[in-house]
């Protein structure tokens, strides 16, 4: 790949440098800890967290330099975080920036062969193992993928945690010309371009737009330019990672009923050491069961089959429904356990009485059967 670089009339030069995933791999959703609220809380009007840390914010990061957007842009969020739980917003030298993007991406200083941009996913997988600067506390415990075609979803998941992460290929009209100051607004202009991928973040919003940080300036993404540009369908991306000190300040902030407990142990299975927060919410009634994904659904899939299949399976999901593929009745029972094939097989029978037992489902209602287990199961 190789990374563009805009050249400004007064001197300056800006690169871009975020990668389209190949491979999207499993990830939580903001939205499956929304499923017990009666309807999706609604987020103060307003948001900022800019504030606390406006040196942080004006950092270029060597995006003037390298094609390490993805870099900069995560160094930006753990500026607002550690601005906001723990004054002084946290800063980074440049050999601690070049590090990152070698960790993490493959560069290697000097070798501008190797100045190749990052894709998201790999570089929160980085902070979230290893830490910003490699081997500091500064990790997260974990990040959640967020609708952008849902804005009070994005506002709430900002409000919640203090960042959002976009991955968007910018479409032309939005680098020709190049901002060139911060108070720039980017808007629905044209169709992406996938050739300008490009990561940056934002960190507050009011009804018409996010406040979003790039290159070292503030500026605006309208709400109809998020849902338009970083859907999945234009190669888009929209994440929220949460900090160890996030999990107790936006405990307080979330609204009753938000499935706090199952979230953290997700993290947990995914490799994260994070306490269970104590439980700020009404005491619930006594005897409650803990929380279960619900069979058949991707929480449940990705907690039950082994990686390798869970991995096939959710690329599945993205392709025209065939007999044989993974997902189909014939293929859970040869990649789940005996016993969770039957838990599976027996939470079928009382759901809307589609079926009751898969193994009894012919060929003709099959891809009845697969548009049922898509509606009901696959958006959990």
């Amino acid at each position: 790949m190789t990374v563009k670089t805009f050249h400004l009339a007064d001197g300056r030069t800006f690169k871009l440098g975020r990668k389209i995933p190949t491979v999207r791999f499993p990830s939580l959703k903001f939205a499956n800890y929304l499923e017990k609220l009666p309807s999706l809380p609604t987020a103060p009007d307003t948001a900022d967290y800019t504030a606390k840390a406006p040196t942080a914010l004006s950092q270029m990061y060597l995006n003037d330099q390298l094609g390490d957007c993805v870099c900069a842009g995560v160094q930006h969020v753990e500026g607002v975080l550690t601005g906001n739980a723990n004054p002084p917003a946290l800063l980074y030298t440049d050999a601690q920036t070049k590090a990152l993007y070698s960790g993490a991406c493959g560069y290697r200083d000097g070798n501008p062969s190797t100045d190749q941009g990052c894709d998201i996913q790999t570089v929160l997988a980085y902070w979230q193992n290893h830490g910003l600067p490699s081997g500091s506390g500064h990790k997260i415990v974990g990040y959640l993928a967020v609708d952008p075609k849902n804005i009070q979803e994005c506002q709430l998941a900002l409000w919640l945690f203090e960042n959002l992460i976009f991955g968007v290929g910018l479409p032309d009209a939005w680098v020709n010309p190049m901002p060139n100051g911060p108070g720039f607004t980017w808007d629905v202009a044209g169709e992406a371009d996938m050739n300008n991928g490009h990561c940056f973040t934002a960190f507050g919003y009011d009804a018409h737009a996010f406040t979003i940080s790039t290159w070292g300036m503030l500026g605006k993404i309208t709400n109809a330019a998020v849902s338009k540009y970083t859907t999945q369908a234009v190669n888009g991306e929209l994440w929220t990672v949460i900090s160890p000190e996030q999990v107790s300040v936006a405990q307080q902030r979330a609204p009753n009923g938000f499935d706090w407990t199952s979230l953290v142990e997700d993290f947990n299975a995914l490799g994260g050491k994070v306490p269970v927060p104590a439980n700020t919410t009404p005491t619930p009634a006594p005897n409650t069961a803990p929380s279960q994904p619900l069979p058949g659904s991707k929480a449940w899939m990705q907690r039950n089959l082994p990686p390798s299949a869970y991995l096939a399976y959710t690329a599945a999901l993205e392709k025209p429904v065939k007999s044989g593929v993974p997902g189909t009745p014939g293929w859970l029972k040869t990649h789940l356990s005996a016993a969770m094939y039957a838990n599976l097989v027996s939470s079928f029978a009382p759901k809307k009485g589609v079926f009751e037992n898969i193994e009894s489902t012919v060929e003709s209602k099959f891809d009845e059967f697969c548009e049922f287990l898509r509606q009901e199961y696959s958006k959990i």
